[in-house]
């Protein structure tokens, strides 16, 4: 017997090779002797070996069914194996994912607790589940401490910023105080030195005009004595003619002699009416508001809102009605663009049928004074006065500083004469205006903002008297300095620039020249050798024309090129016809500036007072600018232009405060950038110092001011600001499908605040948030340049200003929601019913609700019902039963429609371990199918 397999494959193909050997030779007829010799051992041999060949091919196919067996009990072993594998792995992945959200947990501290919970929950099974459970807890606590120490530590923080920031704002006081004293001891002095001044030339003009006098009473003397001494055959004639003249003179010096009489008795009656005046006691009025409107501006003035100064007993308290005017009731747009309000608009008006009696004391004298407190801070180039509104603009009335000692009000008031009882007055705050006049005799006047800027009238340049006015405003290296960023390719070459001087006077012709000083800096880099010139408005590369104080021309001598070893300088003068240009009127009032190229400059080398001389007055504002030789003159006027626009406009914020202790009281507050401290401490003291959620968007969120402060804007004098309320923000008092929009006024030197009680749009909006959040969209009117439409006839390039409304800054609010609004509602509190075509209806949920609440966050876990729901629907439900059944609606409810939701619910019940509830939802489906045959079909 082969002792292999292949032995036994070896002799069955040997047999086969035999035996088709033998089947061949019968095939092929071969003769009966061949056939013979085949023996009968062969044929016996051949049998022997074809059983042996079976019995072995039996016993092989036996050992291959034992192998076979085997290898069939190897495999299943090697099933059972890989499924144990399997399920050790899962196991693992289960382990490792339950670790992966219990760490994720941790991160969450505010859903630690419920995390914890379900965790707790779900290592149950897990032999090491109360041993992480223990980890958890304590990391928890460590995290919770370290908050809290956190929390201590930003707030200690906090609070010593806070006092290094009040520290700071004290001596920044301390300085400021100490600055505004030197500054008006600066003042007082030079105060009393321009009075010493005029004093000393009244005296010499008196002086002058008494030796005048003398000398022209010397010669009448002298020729009447010689008259006396002359010949007396002249004739009865010439004695007539010597008593006449005699007669006249003398009757000249009767009436000269009267008339100083008369009016050394005006001028003592006036000074007695004046004192008398002085001691009238001023009635001060309360205001009320003209309705009820939310400018700002007009409800932040003082409750004192003017006073009356008239004679005793002639007015009373009750006889006048104060009213504060709102700014955008009052016309407030003819007033000039540089001129600052400092007090609300006012109209006083005699109460009901009163009738006011007001008499000065005299005949013919019917006048009291109109007094308003104010909020100007002292500049020596500017002044306060009150401005009327009549024949429907504001105008200008003469006007005094005073103050009322009574305690309890304003310290600082400001008085005019006026005759009417009905009147709107408004407190402003202005460039200084000197007046004066000048006649035959001459004058040498300088001004009182800096007496470096004087005008020369020499004696017999006029023949009549004419009345004059200068005003200066000054321009100070900064202002220089924004202009040369905003204009770097104009400014090439500019140095320094003087004040912007405006002279008013009658057009006049003047019969001797007159002469203008002002100063204007040097070079900041250095004294460089200067020539007085005036750059021609024509001259590319600044070429001038000067007269020198000698009278030679200046063009005489050689030309200067910028590659000389010595750089000159040049002086360009500037003039523009006309008052400052009024609000909305692009360009400059009365005209545009032009370089004064006709007028010839004198100035003094190595000093900063330059001059020129003219021979007509003029209504005139102008400026000198010191440059170098490559300056382009052509450029002046619109450096000219910006200087006015940079000297209007101002930077400002908003600033946007909550109150601590009520967080839905907002303070919103318009106010210049440099008073952005104080401000900020003004809210503080009246509570508003909550910033912790707000900040400025669009204008920055938060800013580079800091949190709460929008980014800087330019504005000007009482420019509109419209407020709205957007998102889920809105006014306590308004309805939530029409807010209310809000006016705001800047004026720099005011308090420009609204203040506010807000509350939310709709309490079930923002569900994530703790918080309710809106804000403040503030917009204003913008010039913006825009194409004309029909350019085909025109240029096609031409532009027009219009005024759009444009977005300048967003504030937010945020206002914490209460404890109820932080309850999310429950899925069961918003009726949820639906149609079901299969077994799982909203009775067979709440019956397996019943069955399932031990164990319900495993089966929601298997249903893919996220754990934050979960975790919300455990804080929401107060029992199990009612927790299962939220979960189980919530699970309904985000399953699209087409799905089936047997089949799920089914696999669902056999993974968390419910295999029998999930055989008996698959019988109640099929017992429903066969009741109803138009049911769905089953999967």
């Amino acid at each position: 017997m082969p002792s292999s397999n292949g032995e036994l494959v070896k002799a069955f193909r040997e047999i086969s090779h035999e035996f088709k050997t033998l089947q061949q030779t019968r095939l092929n007829g071969r003769s009966d002797q061949g056939v013979a010799r085949l023996s009968s051992l062969d044929v016996e041999d051949l049998a022997d070996r074809l059983e042996q060949l079976r019995s072995s091919l039996a016993e092989c196919l036996t050992e291959v069914e034992g192998q076979l067996r085997e290898s069939q009990l190897a495999a299943a072993d090697a099933r059972n194996f890989y499924r144990a594998l399997g399920e050790a792995v899962g196991a693992d992945e289960e382990a490792l994912r339950r670790r992966d959200e219990a760490i994720n947990s941790i991160e969450d501290h505010r859903e630690l607790d419920e995390r914890a919970a379900a965790s707790e929950e779900e290592n149950k099974q897990l032999a090491n589940g109360l041993r992480l459970k223990s980890t958890i807890a304590n990391i928890g606590d460590q995290f919770q401490r370290l908050e809290n120490t956190l929390k201590e530590s930003a707030i200690n923080c906090t609070k010593a910023r806070k006092r290094a920031a009040a520290i700071q704002e004290e001596l920044e006081e301390a300085k400021r105080r100490e600055e505004e004293r030197q500054r008006q001891e600066a003042e007082e002095a030079e105060r009393r030195r321009q009075e010493e001044l005029r004093r000393r030339q009244a005296d010499e003009a008196a002086a002058a005009k008494a030796a005048a006098a003398e000398e022209a009473k010397r010669r009448r003397r002298a020729e009447e004595a010689a008259g006396e001494d002359s010949d007396g055959d002249d004739g009865s004639g010439g004695r007539h003619r010597r008593k006449s003249s005699s007669r006249r003179r003398a009757r000249a010096r009767a009436e000269a002699e009267a008339q100083r009489k008369r009016e050394a008795e005006a001028a003592a009656a006036a000074a007695a009416a004046e004192e008398a005046e002085r001691r009238w006691r001023p009635v001060v009025l309360a205001a009320s508001m003209a309705d009820e409107s939310d400018d700002a501006s007009a409800a932040e003035a003082d409750n004192a809102a003017c006073a009356i100064r008239a004679p005793d007993g002639a007015v009373q308290p009750d006889d006048f009605k104060c009213t504060l005017v709102p700014l955008d009731q009052a016309d407030v747009g003819s007033i000039p663009p540089g001129d600052e309000l400092v007090s609300g608009v006012v109209r006083l008006e005699p109460a009901g049928l009163s009738r006011v009696q007001i008499s000065g004391g005299g005949e013919g004298r019917r006048h009291w004074y109109f007094m308003l407190p104010h909020c100007a801070q002292r500049q020596a180039a500017r002044e306060t006065v009150v401005y009327i509104y009549e024949d429907g603009r504001w105008q200008e009335r003469p006007s005094a500083e005073t103050h009322i000692d009574m305690q309890g009000l304003p310290a600082r008031w400001v008085e005019t004469k006026i005759t009417d009882t009905s009147v709107t007055a408004v407190a402003v705050n202005k460039l200084k205006t000197d007046r004066f006049s000048v006649g035959k005799p001459g004058i040498r006047y300088s001004s009182s903002v800096d007496n470096r800027i004087c005008l020369t009238v020499p004696e017999d340049a006029l023949k009549i008297q004419l009345d004059q006015t200068i005003e200066v405003q000054p321009v100070d290296s900064s202002t220089l300095a924004v202009i040369k960023s905003q204009l770097p390719r104009e400014t090439h070459g500019l140095l320094t620039c003087s004040s912007i001087i405006q002279h008013t006077s009658i057009c006049k012709n003047t019969l001797r020249p007159v002469t203008f000083n002002f100063q204007l800096p040097l070079n900041p880099a250095g004294a460089k050798k200067t020539r007085p010139g005036t750059a021609t408005a024509g001259a590319a590369g600044g070429a001038a024309s000067s007269v020198a104080a000698s009278g030679r021309p200046m063009t005489a001598k050689p030309k200067a090129t910028p590659n000389s070893d010595e750089e000159d300088e040049l002086v360009v003068l500037l003039g523009c016809d006309g008052q400052r240009r009024c609000v909305g009127v692009g360009g400059s009032g009365g005209g545009s500036w032009s370089v004064l190229d006709q007028l010839d400059i004198e100035e003094e080398p190595g000093k900063d007072i330059v001059g020129f001389r003219t021979t007509r007055f003029y209504d005139r504002r102008f400026i000198a600018f010191r440059v170098k030789p490559e300056f382009n003159a052509d450029t002046a006027s619109r450096i000219c232009e910006a200087i006015e626009t940079n000297l209007e406009d101002k930077s400002a914020c908003f600033v946007l405060r909550q109150k601590s202790d009520n967080l839905t009281e907002v303070s919103l507050a318009l106010t210049a950038s440099g008073r952005l401290d104080r401000t900020l401490k003004q809210l503080q003291e009246a509570g508003y110092g909550y910033d912790g959620i707000s900040g400025g968007l669009g204008g920055g969120g938060g800013g580079s001011n800091g949190p709460g402060v929008s980014e800087d804007i330019r504005v000007r004098e009482r420019q509109q600001f419209r407020l709205r309320f957007r998102g889920n923000i809105i006014c306590e008092d308004d309805d939530p499908d029409r807010p209310s929009e809000f006016v705001l006024h800047f004026n720099s030197q005011m308090k420009n605040r609204l203040e506010l009680s807000v509350t939310e749009r709709d309490r079930f909006a923002q569900r994530a948030l703790d918080q309710f959040r809106g804000y403040i969209e503030v917009t204003t009117d913008m010039a913006v340049q825009k194409p004309v439409k029909d350019a085909k006839k025109g240029n096609p390039h031409q532009t027009v200003t219009v005024m759009e409304e444009a977005v300048v800054a967003k504030m937010l609010i945020c206002v914490p929601k209460s404890e109820e609004e932080l309850r999310v509602k429950s899925p069961r509190a918003t009726p949820f019913v639906f149609k079901s075509k299969d077994s799982v209806t909203m009775e067979y949920l709440r019956d397996l609700a019943e069955l399932v609440c031990d164990n319900w966050e495993l089966l929601a876990d298997k249903l893919e019902v996220s754990k934050k729901r979960c975790s919300v629907i455990k804080k929401t439900s107060e029992s199990q039963e009612t927790q299962a059944y939220d979960m189980l609606i919530t699970w309904v409810k985000k399953l699209p429609v087409l799905k089936n939701k047997v089949l799920i619910l089914c696999r669902a019940l056999n993974a968390s371990g419910y295999p029998h509830l999930a055989a008996s939802l698959r019988d109640a489906e099929r017992e429903r199918r066969l009741r109803d045959e138009n049911g769905d079909d089953y999967d």
